[in-house]
């Protein structure tokens, strides 16, 4: 019998233990830590029933009912330990529930306790945003807190970032994050959120020379390619002259430079495709083309930026020792009017070795031109191959 009641008292000492650290740890830890139901046994501990209301921030209808409680709970926290971010938060979220603006004063004192509550963070994001902080640098802290802390919080932060990017003393005061993850992330990502190509291409302006150019240029590319993707050539127009690192004329020249053969801004640059049956490769301002028997396809692909009116355009053609010269063609189009070729008669059309010349018509309304450089050979035995030179479009 004796031994019967020191093994129960062994396995209640030891349930009682269990839950006394399950309270502790519930008490230490986040709102996603705590059930949603707290036990009858603890529902006077004050903490835990402030940790289990943070469950409903995202439910300002189910806080306002259950307002007087979660208020008495984070009174009886604070009175315990007055530097609980938690219940300062929640006694300004309450306080804004009641009347809009009335918790500001709780909200600034949660931050001064924690600069590692996203809760708070973001709070005071929103704050700053409904209540028009004048302060471009204490705004941007707020997202410098969360994101530091929080790098997933990204999806709710960034959008914020993005809202305020039109207004260039928000911009001059990120330079100072300019070496901060998290806003090197937002410069290659910046076009996922809602932000304005004129806004973004600004702020890529401005950090140019205080960020790593790649990541400036990977993101106006991607800003680039939005734009092609969402046929807003009229303000591509605008935007592919402020690639970073770049001139502003860089995508002039028609022909194979540096910078058009470069795949990393493509459409802007030429496409030049490699595969089984058709291969282009830039030498130099030299286009070798080498097509396998019975193919016909694409080798090439560009879009281009010129001004509406007439032009002449060159290339030079050249045979290679050891294969058939292949045929080509140049077909120009605007985008959205495949139908509408743009090269007149004569059409550059491979006949032989030797200079060419075509006209081409850019009509008004045509903001770009899509460039697309067609090659074949003849059914025989032997792959064919042309080098193209001299690529050049000249107005008239």
């Amino acid at each position: 019998m004796r031994i019967a009641i020191y093994i129960l008292a062994a396995f209640s000492l030891a349930w009682l233990a269990g839950q006394d650290a399950a309270l502790a740890y519930w008490r230490a830890d986040q709102a996603s830590a705590v059930p949603a139901t707290v036990p009858a046994f603890w529902a006077n501990d004050p903490e835990l029933r402030l940790r289990a209301s943070d469950r409903l921030k995202t439910r300002p209808d189910l806080l306002a009912a259950q307002a007087p409680a979660i208020a008495a709970a984070a009174k009886d926290v604070l009175r315990r330990n007055p530097l609980d971010v938690m219940a300062m938060r929640q006694l300004g979220v309450l306080a804004d529930l009641d009347r809009a603006g009335s918790g500001r004063g709780y909200i600034a004192l949660a931050e001064r306790i924690s600069r590692r509550d996203l809760t708070t963070e973001l709070l005071s994001i929103e704050d700053a945003a409904t209540y028009g902080d004048a302060d471009a640098a204490a705004t941007l802290r707020h997202y410098h807190h969360a994101l530091s802390v929080y790098p997933l919080a990204k999806a709710e932060v960034m959008p914020f970032i993005s809202s305020l990017l039109g207004e260039p003393e928000i911009r001059q005061a990120l330079i100072a994050y300019a070496d901060q993850p998290w806003l090197r992330d937002f410069a290659v990502n910046a076009v996922e959120y809602d932000v304005s190509p004129a806004a973004l291409s600004d702020f890529y302006a401005d950090m140019a020379g205080k960020m790593p150019q790649a990541e400036l240029q990977k993101g106006a590319m991607r800003l680039v390619r939005w734009l092609v993707s969402n046929n807003e050539y009229v303000a591509l127009q605008s935007y592919a002259g402020r690639i970073p690192g770049l001139a502003g004329n860089a995508f002039s020249p028609i022909g194979l430079t540096v910078t058009t053969s470069d795949a990393r801004y493509m459409p802007l640059s030429w496409a030049l495709i490699n595969e089984a049956t058709i291969s282009a490769q830039a030498d130099g301002g030299v286009l070798l083309v080498r097509v396998e028997p019975g193919t016909t396809a694409a080798a090439a692909t560009r879009l281009t930026m010129f001004a509406p009116g007439e032009y002449e355009f060159v290339q030079t053609l050249a045979a290679e020792a050891d294969a058939p010269l292949a045929r080509t063609e140049w077909q120009v189009t605007c985008p959205g009017d495949p139908r509408n070729h743009l090269v007149q008669e004569p059409a550059p059309q491979t006949s032989g070795p030797g200079q060419q010349r075509a006209r081409l018509s850019i009509p008004a309304g045509c903001a770009a031109q899509f460039w697309r450089l067609q090659a074949a050979a003849e059914s025989s035995q032997l792959a064919s191959a042309v080098r193209i030179s001299g690529l050049s479009l000249n107005t008239l």
